[in-house]
């Protein structure tokens, strides 16, 4: 059986939105489920997918395994 968690953050499509204040929740919900089992994925997104998305994945990834922005850029993780 899969079993889906859902983590609804509302954050404003808005140039002067400050991210870093939803940072700590996504990223702990994000961490928390990729350490219950291997097996499981973690979907972000947002309306049109062009930065709330990509930010909060970028920085999760900074945290979690200490790379720079051009680590995560250059890897080619939002690569279409």
């Amino acid at each position: 059986m899969i079993g889906i968690k859902y983590l609804h953050i509302i954050i404003l499509d808005e140039t002067q939105v400050n991210l870093l204040k939803f940072f700590k929740e996504a990223c702990e919900f994000i961490d928390s489920a990729l350490n219950e089992s291997k097996n499981n994925k973690v979907f972000i997104h947002c309306a049109l997918g062009k930065s709330r998305s990509a930010s909060i994945t970028v920085m999760f990834l900074m945290k979690k395994f200490g790379w720079t922005f051009e680590k995560v850029f250059f890897a080619k993780v939002f690569s279409k």
